[in-house]
Parts: C-alpha cells; structure tokens; sequence
C-alpha cells in the first residue's frame, strides 16, 4: 500500500515538474532564432535591428557572429550615455598571434576604435550621441581581423566572419545599468506573462501539498531566463519563490521555524551577508550595485526559509530527494547535450578544441558549483540515487573546471569520511577516482597550443591580476569596502583596463566590496553553517555539509554565491537539511521519552506510600 502511496506521489510531482519544464522548452520554441540582446529597431521585431553582417544564433552560446563589416540598430533609453558592447574573440589560429580592434560610428557621429582584444570576452563603451528616448540609432563595426571558418578547417561555411556579439546594454552618466528601453515590449510581456504563470502553477501545487511546491520550486531553480524590468529582472525562480511563499503563508510551520534554533543561527547568517553588502554603500562610488547585491542575499534569505517551512509542514523526504535528483538530470541532460550542439565556452588541449559547457547555468565553472551542490544528495541517498550521482561527477568532469573538480573532491570526501551506509573500501576508491579525476582536468586546463600565450585569460585577467586589484581596494578601504557590486566597476582604476568581472574568489571579492565587515560576516556564515551540520548523520544534514564545504573550498578561486541560481540553490539545501534534522531530532526525543515515562510507571508499586 505505501509502495501505491508513493508512486502516485512521484508520478505526481513529475507531471508538475514535467509541466513547468514543458513550458520553459516551449518559450525557447516559441523565440525561435536568438538575437543579440539589446539591439532593436523599435518594433516587436528583434530580426528587424540587424541590418547586415550579422547573424543570428540558434541559442546564447552560438549568438551571434558578426561579418567583417556590420551594421546593427539600437534604440537606447533618453537618460543612456553609453552603450556597453560585449563581444567574445574565438580562440581560433587566427588570434593566436594578433589581436582584433573595431572602428565604430554611432548615426554619423565621430568615429571611435575599440582596442586590442584577444580571445576571450570583451565589453566596451559606445559613447551615445544626443538622442531622445526610445529614438533609433545606427551602429556601423568594421573589424580588422576577419577569417572564413573554410579556410581555417572549421566545417564548409563561407561566411567572412569577426567576432560575437553577445549583446549590448545601456549605462547611464553615473555608470548605473539601464533596463532596455522597449527592447521588444511584446516579447518582454509574454516572458512577465509566463513567469507569473509559473508563480500561479507553484501556488497551487503548494496549496495542494507544500513539498510539491518546494519541488516546483527546484526544478525551476537553475532554468529559465530573466527579464530587466526597471532596474531589476524578474524570471522564473523569483515568481515561483513567490508563488510558494503565498501558497505556505498560512501553515503553523512557520512558528516552528522561529522556535529552531539552528534555523535561526543560519538565517543569522545570510542576513549578516545582506547587512554587509548594505553598510558597504558608505564607501561606494555606484550605489545601485550594492542594493543589487543586498537584495540578492535577502532573495536567498527568502528561499532558506520557504525551503524550511515547505519541508516542516510536509515531511517526505523520498519526495524531496527525488526532487533533487531529478532537476540534477534535468541540468546534466541540458548540459551534455552542448557536447553536440555548441558550448559557451572552449579551450585548447594540446591544439584540439574542446567544448566547456556550461547547461544552463552562466558558464562552465557555475555549472560545476551547482552540481557540487547536489551531487551530495544522491551520495549519501546512494542506494536509491547512485545513477544521478554518476551523472552529477561526470557533467562535472566535462566542465573542465580545476575549483569546480576540486570542490566537488572535497564534498565527496566529506561525504566518504560522515556516512556510516558506505564501505571504507568504497570510500577510499571513490576518493583516490576522483583526485585523480582532479589532477588530469587540472593538467588538461593548463594546457594552451604551441605557441600561444592567452596573458588575456578571456578577456577576464587572471586572477594574481584580480586579486593584486582586490587587495589594493581592501587596502584603500579596509572596514566596508568599495561598495557591494563595485568592483568590477571599478578595475579600470586600478590597472585593469577594459576588464569587468568579479575577483575570482568569494573571499578577495567580499574584502574588497565590504572589507572587514564583509569579511566577518562571511566567517560568520561559513562556520555557522558548518558547525549546524558538523555532528549529525542525518541524510540532507550530511549532504548540506558536505556540499557547504565543497562550495567554500571552490570560492576560494571563483565567486559563486555572485550568480542566483548557485546561491539560490545553495541556500535551499540548507533550509531543506535543517528542517529535516530537526524532525529526526523531535522523533527521536519522543522516542526517547517513552521509555523512560514507562519504566517509572512500571517501577512504583500499586499501592505504595512515600
């Protein structure tokens, strides 16, 4: 009978995960070709914007080649000053040696040349001429370095070709984004449209039964794309988080997230992060960044407590786990299939060029985090989730991320070293595998063609550069920081033109932004964390730990919790772990008060006088 209960469960939570997968698959269908975002001609139209010499792509990572002559258009808000033009140099022969710069012109204006960029990615301002709201302006790009993907070896296309153009978006004066301005009015409105949907499916099935909701709310997690909306985006994950929230809001779980302890210490601990993040505008020269990032930490902060009350108020943990372990399929299938179809990112191994994929998370070394995450799951589920965990290892593997493998080691091993259901010998096998998994990707990513020195690291500096920056704005500011969001904003300062990212490493990044007491609170949550987790055997609580201690040995050289959708999930795990530990915590108590309360009963004599 209960086997009967639990395959409808499962077959009802896979119709629902089914049905939100179903309508993120149909929406890519429904867009047809990808167009560069950013670029319009002030219709509903994105195909309209290119006007010659360049090409649409069938997904992000194919987006979009330009000719050695193109000719784009662009319908930039009123208060835009520039336009910010992100492009990625092929790591083709071609640029082995040399370097690719453009001549634009803006409607006429004064020619400007952008330059030398090698292989890798690349943004660079546009200053915008005089212009009125919503008015559609001409780009003109002549590339100086072009090739024929024939002629190089590259399949039979003859197409003379530059560079991708990634997209372009709009700053203002003071170097604040600026949502497009009726980019494509009409496709915005439908994406709002299907997000709320989304968010109406997810309250239902959390009305229905909470853990749907929460696993509704997982699969959603790591897919779908967002939409600016002001100065913000809004997508799948934030309706869904909404959805849920008001499909839990009425449930008595709630006071038992305030009555736990543990719940609260953690919760703690991203609110420290979100108070640091917003203490650090003291210091900061952009502002709207760092009410980015302080909102970001309070959406996890949000996502922790549904996760938890979801969890309480509908205890099945086989539901949950399955949950888990069928969006990890979801990704890796996603994932994978960039083997065939085109990846974001490549490298070069000994002159061959192989694919990094990236899913649909922002790029390979995310990816490789959020599996790191969930793999835990599966592991320590091992009896029931070992396909999943395999999949999970193997994705990585294909990511080519030396932290993400690295991460990845170190979560496994905490799970080997924790979990008394695996044979010793299973753990020192799965181990050693994996270190030596470990060091073959670590050799194969130091690899690069005879004779090319990549001192660009695609475009993105390396990190003895980001970090020298890092530490050169903690030193200038030492107690807040530059300001949450601002320090990619603010490489050019420091040395590093014409390079925006974050400092490879969550630690630098946090010194930098908010100094010590960014610092203090990410000690905070790192032990905290840890220490909630460290003594219990209970199956998400060892995942949870295992995966947080993964995660915090990967940020040492990347800067994951940055992107939602690593942080978010991240952050959900923990919620889901320390409201299943305190269940098995209550159920054993009572199991405990049993006997004790029988054992007196049956020790006092009938009838006896003290």
């Amino acid at each position: 009978m209960r086997t009967i209960v639990l395959k409808r469960r499962i077959a009802a939570i896979a119709r629902a995960s089914g049905f939100i997968v179903a309508l993120l698959g149909a929406s890519v269908v429904l867009m047809g070709a990808y167009y560069p975002p950013g670029l319009s001609d002030g219709s509903a139209n994105p195909a309209r914007a290119l006007v010659s010499g360049i090409y649409s792509g069938g997904d992000a990572g194919g987006c979009c080649w330009l000719g050695a002559h193109a000719v784009w258009k662009i319908a930039p808000p009123a208060e835009a000053a520039t336009a910010i033009v992100t492009i990625f140099v092929p790591n083709y022969a071609v640029y082995a040696h040399a370097v690719e710069s453009f001549r634009l012109r803006v409607d006429g204006a004064a020619p400007v040349t952008a330059c030398c960029y090698g292989p890798g990615i690349h943004q660079f301002p546009i200053a915008l001429p005089a212009h009125k709201g919503g008015q559609v302006l001409t780009v003109v790009a002549d590339a100086t370095r072009s090739f024929v993907p024939e002629a190089i070896g590259i399949g039979a296309d003859t197409r003379v070709l530059s560079v991708l153009l990634r997209g372009i978006e709009f700053r203002a004066a003071d170097g604040t984004t600026i949502a497009p301005s009726l980019e494509d009015r009409t496709t915005q409105v439908a994406w709002l449209a299907f997000d709320a949907l989304i968010a109406i499916v997810v309250f239902v099935l959390a009305r229905r039964r909470p853990i749907f909701g929460l696993a509704a709310l997982l699969v959603v997690a790591p897919l779908g794309t967002d939409v600016p909306v002001w100065h913000t985006t809004v997508g799948p994950f934030k309706t869904a988080l909404v959805g849920l929230l008001a499909g839990l809001a009425m449930l008595p779980a709630w006071r038992d997230f305030t009555r736990d302890r543990r719940a609260l210490w953690l919760l703690g601990g991203i609110l420290a992060l979100a108070l640091a993040a917003a203490i650090s505008v003291l210091d900061a020269t952009y502002r709207e960044p760092v009410a980015r990032e302080t909102l970001k930490m309070l959406e996890y902060a949000l996502a922790f407590v549904v996760a938890y009350v979801a969890m309480r108020a509908d205890p099945d943990e086989r539901l949950a786990r399955n949950a888990f372990a069928a969006t990890t399929a979801i990704v890796c299938v996603c994932a994978i299939a960039q083997e065939f179809v085109g990846a974001p990112e490549g490298t070069f191994v000994r002159g061959i060029e192989i694919a990094r994929i990236g899913g649909p998370l922002e790029g390979p070394n995310q990816l490789a985090a959020w599996l790191g995450l969930v793999a835990p799951v599966s592991l320590v589920y091992f009896a029931q989730l070992r396909w999943y965990g395999g999949l999970a290892i193997a994705t990585t593997l294909l990511t080519l991320s030396r932290g993400g493998v690295l991460g990845m080691v170190a979560a496994i091993a905490a799970v080997f070293a924790r979990s008394a259901r695996l044979r010793a010998s299973s753990a020192i096998a799965g181990v050693v595998a994996l270190a030596l998994a470990a060091v073959v990707a670590l050799r194969l990513g130091a690899q690069h063609p005879a004779g090319e020195i990549d001192t660009f690291n695609g475009g993105l500096g390396t990190r003895a550069d980001l970090w020298h920056a890092a530490w050169a704005m903690f030193r200038a500011h030492p107690l807040t920081g530059v300001g949450a969001g601002n320090y990619e904003l603010l490489l050019g300062r420091y040395g590093l033109l014409g390079i925006r990212t974050h400092a490879n490493s969550w630690y630098f990044q946090g010194a930098a932004e908010g100094g010590i007491v960014m610092l203090l609170a990410i000690a905070f949550t790192v032990v905290a964390t840890l220490v909630a987790f460290a003594r219990s055997r209970n199956g998400f609580a060892l995942a949870a730990f295992a995966a947080t201690a993964g995660i915090c040995i990967h940020q040492i050289v990347d800067d994951l919790i940055f992107y939602p959708k690593v942080g978010a999930m991240w952050w959900m795990l923990l919620g889901v772990a320390a409201a299943s530990l305190r269940l098995q915590e209550t159920a054993d108590s009572r199991i405990e008060s049993v006997p004790a309360s029988a054992s007196s009963v049956a020790g006092t004599p009938t009838g006896s006088t003290h």
